[in-house]
């Protein structure tokens, strides 16, 4: 190996230095992404149990913090988790981006090594060009300086690929890994976003839709309410914005005693136009709540 590199002379050198970078950041990287590193399994359940239960307090929120990325982002919405919902989401965000850029950490320098080793090579190649036409003389040319020209050229070039092809696997990899991490996490907040902010109000009753072989029981009127995949909102039929979606359901509710408000939200409709519809029951009053997803328009 030492022969190899001081026959490709100089320029192998700052290749060997990319190729210790990078796999100093591989080895960081494999070990820093692991799913049970960034979102333990259980966490969530331990987060909720713990506020349903009261024991959310300053140092079940600092341990949460410091255990995980997840915890961090989790501890977040704890501590505005009996704020608005609005100053709740500005807190995980605020902390979301900081997770994600930690997550993130080092990606550049592998990404960017990934692409300027091959350069590194063809410096190398260059020079051992330079080397070769410098062998010739009116004389004659130098086998021994053709030759080391030659040796230059082709291990500058060899090595420059050796580090980037790795690397760049590497790369995507890690890629695609964060941004399964990011989706996982996001998950993981909107059902904890959805669970602490209707905790608060315990006559929100969530009814899924059930099979069951007894007798049917007593129609209840029913407020039908429409998400479509582009935000827009119908109230039995009635066009309503988010602005005034609680007041159509209180006029569609009527003198009706305990309605229940069906969602009727299409496949591609947005988690937030449906929290909305959720917020704009509880403004109204109306305690009973049933979902149904309608086939996504076409």
């Amino acid at each position: 190996m030492v022969s190899i590199i001081e026959a490709a002379g100089w320029p192998i050198w700052t290749i060997i230095l990319a190729s210790i970078l990078s796999v100093a950041i591989i080895i960081e990287r494999l070990y820093s992404l692991r799913q049970s590193l960034v979102a333990p399994a259980g966490t969530l359940e331990n987060v909720i149990q713990a506020y349903q239960g009261r024991e959310a307090d300053e140092a079940f929120i600092t341990e949460l913090n410091a255990a995980s990325p997840l915890g961090q982002i989790l501890a977040a919405g704890l501590k505005t988790a009996d704020s608005s919902r609005e100053l709740m989401k500005e807190s995980i965000e605020e902390t979301g981006r900081a997770v994600a850029h930690d997550l993130d950490r080092f990606m550049t320098t592998l990404g960017t090594i990934a692409a300027m080793a091959p350069l590194l090579g063809l410096l190398g190649t260059v020079v051992g060009m330079i080397e070769i036409f410098g062998s010739q003389a009116p004389s004659g040319a130098n086998p021994q300086q053709l030759a080391q020209g030659i040796s230059v050229a082709l291990y500058n070039t060899a090595f420059g690929l050796i580090v980037a092809i790795p690397s760049m696997i590497f790369y995507r990899h890690f890629r695609a890994k964060v941004d399964a991490l990011v989706d996982l996490l996001l998950v993981i907040l909107i059902f904890l976003m959805v669970t602490t902010t209707y905790n608060r109000f315990a006559e929100l009753k969530i009814n899924l839709p059930a099979a069951s072989a007894d007798a049917p029981a007593e129609k209840t009127h029913e407020i039908r309410v429409a998400v479509a995949a582009d935000g827009q909102y119908r109230v039995n039929d009635q066009v309503a914005d988010v602005s005034s979606l609680a007041n159509a359901l209180k006029a569609a509710a009527g003198s009706q005693a305990d309605p229940t408000v069906v969602i009727e939200a299409d496949g591609k409709a947005t988690h937030q136009a449906v929290v909305s519809v959720m917020e704009a029951a509880r403004q109204a009053n109306l305690g009973k709540l049933t979902f149904a997803t309608r086939a996504p328009a076409r």
